[in-house]
């Protein structure tokens, strides 16, 4: 973890389960589950509190974006929560304990109970705590999708996020050249998951392509991640190191080849110039991906602008690649909030706001601050005494109205 128990809990929870816990320890992430978030998670009543399912949609009732109650504000109209409810294991033990009922049904009402169904509820205020790693960018220009990388995501073949780390290991055996789209956070663990890869292989190539002039020097310069930071820079060095360590066995085959005899110089092939088998690309848009009929693998279109500073003489380039780690960056899932009067940034990534308000009265997102685009637990924890502040207002009357 990145701060002090006492700085990413709350008094309230730790009251509830009893923590006795040292508030200045920075936990790791081990002993933040182990003691504080696992036993508050099977608190007794959390569960009557938790409804499980991936939410759909938040809109009001009746009212759309655009209209205003007449001598009110739209709270009066309530939230409506949409989510998806998936039955699993309670729909096999209700088959089991009434077949019969089923039966009746008939296999395709069966069928479509399985895909699951939406629930929804009714609420005055809502709190939008989902944060923004299930909603992670695509690798094109702009925040948006490169050419055909709508159509190639079917392959399997296009990761993306954090979530994709999950899956690292599969990833990575199926693959060869491996090409990471972005240079933040996420990237930084895809390369250190990519280390032993590396070195198990000496074919294994990773390709980074990123907007930034200086990869990484975002993290690098922020203290938050500094033993994450340390790491990167000891695997950016060991392959440095490697490189000029086969940049210097190539210099002395050249030299050995060279003075060979003429007619056997003839027969024996010429040492192959090394490649690095970590390379950048600064400054690059992918702007394409590709599949070939003849060719296995995807094909990526990079290209640079001098505008950025990082002038070179490859402008356009093809990379070829077996899969794509697409890191560059996350928003918050806008797409459900179509029916509220939303506010963030241009770039998608904060409030307006520096509590999480929006124009849409009694609606929060939790995370997001207008100082910092990043998602932060201490900022969240931080929040939320704002947002109980605020929420407070709905009830606080002048003297002339007591």
């Amino acid at each position: 973890m990145e701060h002090r128990f006492g700085e990413i809990t709350t008094e309230t929870s730790r009251k509830e389960i009893g923590f006795s816990g040292d508030l200045d320890k920075v936990p790791t992430v081990l002993e933040f589950w182990n003691d504080y978030l696992n036993p508050l998670i099977n608190k007794s009543v959390m569960p009557s509190l938790i409804q499980k399912g991936e939410v759909l949609r938040v809109h009001k009732r009746f009212l759309n974006p655009s209209e205003d109650v007449e001598g009110s504000s739209r709270l009066a109209d309530l939230f409506r929560v949409v989510w998806k409810f998936d039955p699993g294991n309670d729909l096999k033990n209700s088959i089991k304990e009434n077949p019969e009922m089923f039966n009746k049904l008939g296999e395709s009402v069966i069928a479509s109970l399985e895909k699951g169904y939406e629930k929804f509820e009714d609420f005055d205020l809502v709190v939008d705590g989902r944060g923004v790693l299930s909603n992670p960018f695509p690798m094109g220009p702009s925040q948006t999708e490169a050419l055909n990388e709508i159509q190639l995501r079917e392959t399997g073949d296009i990761h993306y996020g954090y979530h994709a780390l999950e899956n690292h290991k599969n990833i990575l055996d199926k693959s060869k050249n491996l090409c990471l789209v972005g240079s933040g956070v996420t990237s930084a663990l895809w390369l250190l998951k990519s280390s032993e890869w590396l070195k198990s292989n000496p074919e294994h190539r990773v390709t980074l392509v990123t907007t930034d002039g200086v990869i990484f020097q975002k993290m690098f310069n922020n203290p938050k991640h500094r033993d994450l930071s340390h790491k990167l820079n000891k695997f950016l060095e060991e392959q440095m190191l490697d490189f000029d360590q086969a940049c210097k066995d190539y210099e002395e085959d050249i030299r050995k080849w060279r003075d060979l005899d003429s007619f056997i110089q003839a027969k024996t092939p010429k040492p192959a110039e090394p490649t690095p088998r970590f390379d950048v690309y600064h400054g690059c848009n992918v702007t394409a991906v590709d599949r070939l009929l003849d060719r296995e693998g995807l094909f990526v279109t990079c290209e640079t602008v001098d505008f950025r500073g990082e002038k070179r003489r490859i402008e356009l380039k093809t990379i070829a690649c077996d899969s794509i780690i697409v890191c560059t960056g996350y928003s918050p899932d806008q797409t459900t909030l179509k029916g509220l009067r939303t506010d963030f940034h241009y770039h998608g990534k904060s409030t307006k706001s520096d509590n999480g308000t929006h124009p849409e009265v009694g609606f929060y997102s939790l995370g997001p601050m207008k100082s910092d685009d990043r998602y932060d637990l201490k900022d969240g924890i931080s929040q939320l005494p704002l947002i109980e502040e605020n929420i407070l207002s709905f009830f606080s009357r002048s003297e002339g109205e007591q």
